[in-house]
């Protein structure tokens, strides 16, 4: 990406849009069905670096709706100048918002604990 790209009409995504905790009047943009658990500024700028499109992050932009929480955005060029699609998998913001919320749990990386005893016992007083 040059540094005169103008992104002003390039897709934004925040976090909260995927994130399956959050409902519709919250802010999220596509099913709970379809939606990461939770999602990170940088799992939704890595996801959607794995998706071949161009991407321009934005880490000190705040979610309007949660302006005391720094969540960042990223903005995301869905069509080119010719209005084309950039990915023509991806035709509009709705399966990009899904596209990236896949890709999200397969970068996670897997919970395996060590100790499979789980809680502490309490100390016994003397």
């Amino acid at each position: 990406m040059g540094i005169d790209t103008d992104t002003s009409r390039w897709v934004i995504v925040y976090p909260v849009y995927l994130s399956k905790r959050k409902t519709i009047a919250e802010g999220r943009k596509i099913g709970r069905d379809h939606c990461a658990d939770n999602p990170t500024f940088k799992e939704v700028l890595k996801a959607a670096e794995t998706l071949d499109l161009p991407v321009h992050p934005e880490p000190e932009k705040k979610y309007p709706r949660e302006p005391y929480h720094q969540s960042g955005r990223i903005r995301v060029q869905l069509k080119n100048e010719s209005e084309l699609p950039v990915n023509p998998s991806i035709p509009n913001r709705t399966e990009l918002y899904k596209a990236i919320a896949r890709v999200i749990p397969t970068q996670r990386p897997t919970n395996n604990p060590t100790n499979t005893k789980g809680r502490k016992g309490r100390r016994k007083r003397k």
